[in-house]
């Protein structure tokens, strides 16, 4: 029998099988788009229309990642908090990869004592470091922290800083943050553009430059899974 045509047929009934999970699973529907190619606003770029399995299947296979529900709970948030631009969808997957694996690492896996005291992220009482240390896809981090986006979403992260690690959560943490400049100060809109598109300083949206090459790298690989410019 010929090979060629059986190692055809077990990828297609995997590709069949995958495509059947994420239809009963993803909440929007797998024919929504991701972004609207017919809207050329200043935060959109054209292309053919993206769908969420279309990300989802990208992310999956660029990243080499099982991680399937944690990135469908962030596509269905960016479908609801998202600007609409899907390079910052994909550099907002890319960067939850690089901080949690996407969901895997919910929690800093260190104590957090080593932001015991810690002025600059508002620990001003005893324990605040292990009580607020890094959590959710983006690894949110210090007592400010958790009191800002416990204003933001209506709740109460202060008393129950675990909350930060359920994924509802810790998605429209992650996008709100990237998109409004609510970490450092500055969005994603400043370098991500009609007129640019900066993955190395994008990274200056959460940690400065930390790692900057690698997530831009990560950001690429989902957009040529895509088919799109990187």
């Amino acid at each position: 029998m010929n090979i060629s045509f059986i190692a055809s047929a077990l990828l297609l009934l995997l590709a069949t099988r995958l495509r059947g999970s994420l239809d009963t699973t993803i909440e929007s529907g797998t024919d929504t788009p991701v972004i609207d190619p017919g809207s050329n606003t200043n935060n959109q770029t054209p292309s053919n229309v993206i769908t969420n399995d279309d990300v989802i299947n990208a992310t999956l296979i660029s990243l080499d990642t099982n991680r399937i529900d944690d990135i469908i709970d962030i596509v269905n948030t960016w479908n609801v908090y998202g600007d609409g631009d899907i390079r910052k969808l994909c550099y907002i997957l890319a960067t939850a990869f690089h901080e949690s694996r996407v969901g895997l690492f919910m929690t800093e896996i260190s104590s957090g004592e080593q932001y015991e005291f810690r002025q600059d992220l508002g620990n001003v009482y005893p324990g605040d470091g292990p009580l607020y240390k890094g959590r959710g896809y983006v690894q949110i981090t210090g007592r400010v922290n958790y009191q800002k986006f416990s204003s933001i979403l209506g709740i109460d992260l202060i008393s129950q800083p675990t909350l930060a690690t359920v994924p509802q959560y810790a998605a429209r943490i992650m996008i709100h943050g990237m998109i409004n400049g609510s970490f450092t100060g500055v969005s994603l809109s400043n370098y991500i553009n009609s007129f640019n598109a900066d993955y190395i300083n994008a990274r200056r949206v959460v940690n400065g430059t930390d790692r900057s090459s690698l997530i831009a790298g990560y950001c690429t690989d989902i957009l040529n899974q895509l088919n799109l410019p990187a």
